[in-house]
């Protein structure tokens, strides 16, 4: 019963999120795609503190995933949707390479290793110009298409944005229910 329960509000919610954005000025659409943005960041840290660790990384991988999207699509003209799974598998070989080194140390030394490693890839973004844009980041990401439908308003952005969120909490139940 509780099971059915859990099942009826995140189908609630999904469809309250469905719904919303229809009412709602681009302002309040973009903090919209913010929030649902922030919540995959979340749950993802939710992981890794289920296992224990407190990690401040997190951001490190998701800029790597982001920074190499970009660079794919603008450098190398690769579509939008085939950039993303590649340089989210790049993120994960990035992630799996300083696992290897952090995973072997317990506590605040984890944390604080991570975070110098977040800070460390900051900083390089930050002080080249070239490829990665120095302050000011990437210029001209072409926007995605899909299927002859071009991502170009925040109402596009917004759903495409709600599809992966959705993706990421099922990915994440589904392994949570794993354990």
């Amino acid at each position: 019963m509780r099971k059915n329960w859990a099942f009826i509000g995140a189908i609630g919610f999904v469809g309250i999120f469905v719904i919303l954005p229809l009412f709602l000025t681009k302002g309040w659409l973009h903090i919209l795609i913010t929030m649902l943005f922030n919540m995959a960041y979340s749950v993802g840290l939710w992981v890794i503190m289920r296992m224990g660790y407190l990690s401040f990384g997190h951001a490190a991988y998701i800029g790597i995933g982001a920074y190499a999207s970009s660079m794919l699509t603008t450098m190398l003209k690769v579509p939008v949707f085939i950039s993303i799974p590649i340089s989210g598998l790049f993120a994960a070989l990035v992630g799996l390479g300083i696992g290897k080194i952090t995973l072997k140390l317990r506590g605040i030394y984890f944390s604080i290793t991570v975070f110098a490693f977040t800070e460390v890839v900051r900083t390089i973004w930050l002080a080249f110009d070239k490829p990665f844009g120095g302050p000011a980041g990437i210029w001209d990401i072409p926007r995605p298409v899909l299927f002859g439908f071009k991502f170009s308003s925040h109402l596009s952005y917004y759903f495409l944005m709600l599809f992966f969120m959705v993706v990421v909490f099922v990915f994440l139940w589904v392994l949570n229910k794993s354990f």
